[in-house]
């Protein structure tokens, strides 16, 4: 097992920092250090308005990460259980899961009107 597989990255970004500090004694180190949280600085905001950008570049209908994890969930829901799909993406409470994740069964609102008339 190598150490890469154990720890974390964040580690080795830490350890870098450190040693680049000792290194430099501070003389460029703050600017490389701001350039490098810089780019590691990407949350869900950021993520999703380049998605949109990319679609608005390329012609194409917008989309948004959490509609992969919404799609992923309705799946995980409709091959396995709720349960299943509520472990999955970890929410707390069956209600959560009940509430996004749960398909319309459009082939069961077939079959319930075909019976009833």
């Amino acid at each position: 097992m190598s150490l890469y597989s154990v720890l974390p990255p964040i580690v080795f970004l830490v350890l870098a920092i450190v040693t680049l500090i000792l290194m430099t004694r501070g003389k460029f180190a703050r600017r490389i250090i701001f350039r490098i949280l810089f780019f590691i600085a990407v949350n869900h905001r950021s993520y999703r308005r380049a998605i949109h950008r990319a679609c608005e570049r390329a012609g194409i209908e917008c989309w948004s990460p959490n509609q992969l994890r919404h799609t992923a969930g309705t799946e995980t829901t409709a091959l396995f259980s709720l349960e299943a799909a509520k472990e999955f993406l970890g929410h707390a409470s069956i209600k959560t899961t009940e509430q996004y994740y749960v398909a319309p069964l459009p082939e069961l609102a077939a079959e319930v009107a075909r019976k009833i008339g």
